[in-house]
């Protein structure tokens, strides 16, 4: 359980959060005391997450926006900065995957990939860092993947797109130095999404043992949270965190966990 005001006063706005991680987070955020906005193409689907949220007793709102077009992406969070004043984080969410073989795609279809995953980023980022630049403090996270260092063949193109999100999110903080402004990327592994099932079988998705993308909200909440002051250029393998957290729970349950016995597992799995 995560404290229900650990991101009390927080203003976040987040990108394809109509549905998977972007939609958990949405929720998620608004439960432990952020204030969210959210940006997506589906104006349906945004429009059911915000009244999931409302109907919590939170406040949300939406704006509709293709990430891949600045034009549309500014419109978007000038939209939402009118309405919410001084913005705290922004987490770029928004991804497309098509798992085929790399000579099986279309042009088009690798055009997409690099079009949201990438320079979505690219263009949200760009958009907001004036806004944390003058308020000397700001949180970008961003989602990126494990294929972006682990090789699959039905991934190639998704996985540079999140490789190349992964030399930005920490390249970015070069230029953020003594600026207050932290820049991190959440690396899940498989998630149980509509996104995740595009290209495979319903016994596919299984045998991989995909999280559920409501697992994901504290990794985020923790470097939006003021508990991640500071912390900067991370790149989160939720994969070793899962792998140290199953030998964590498998220990000898009558002998106490303790940080002696944990820290070896966590820096095996993690380090």
């Amino acid at each position: 359980m995560l404290d229900k005001n650990l991101l009390a006063g927080k203003k976040a706005i987040i990108t394809g959060a109509s549905y998977g991680i972007g939609k958990a987070l949405a929720i998620g955020f608004s439960e432990i005391g952020a204030e969210v906005r959210i940006i997506s193409r589906s104006q349906d689907k945004l429009e059911s997450v915000v009244n999931i949220i409302k109907e919590k007793g939170r406040i949300a709102y939406y704006e509709v926006a293709d990430v891949s077009d600045y034009e549309q992406s500014k419109q978007a969070i000038d939209n939402l900065m009118k309405k919410m004043g001084k913005i705290d984080i922004l987490i770029n969410n928004a991804g497309v995957s098509r798992m085929k073989m790399y000579q099986d795609l279309k042009p088009h279809q690798i055009a997409l990939l690099a079009d949201v995953n990438l320079k979505g980023v690219l263009f949200a980022t760009h958009i907001m860092l004036p806004h944390f630049l003058e308020n000397n403090s700001g949180v970008f996270i961003n989602t990126s993947s494990i294929v972006s260092h682990e090789f699959f063949s039905t991934n190639i193109t998704y996985g540079a797109t999140k490789a190349g999100v992964n030399y930005f999110t920490q390249a970015l903080t070069i230029e953020l130095t003594n600026k207050n402004i932290t820049s991190n990327a959440i690396m899940p592994g498989p998630v149980e999404t509509p996104m995740f099932h595009f290209g495979l079988t319903d016994e596919d998705v299984q045998s991989r043992n995909p999280i559920q993308p409501e697992e994901l909200v504290p990794y985020y909440a923790f470097f939006a949270s003021d508990l991640g002051n500071g912390i900067t250029a991370k790149l989160v393998d939720i994969e070793s965190f899962r792998a140290a957290f199953i030998i964590i729970n498998s220990l000898d349950q009558d002998q106490p966990k303790t940080l002696e016995s944990i820290i070896p597992i966590l820096e095996d799995k993690m380090l």
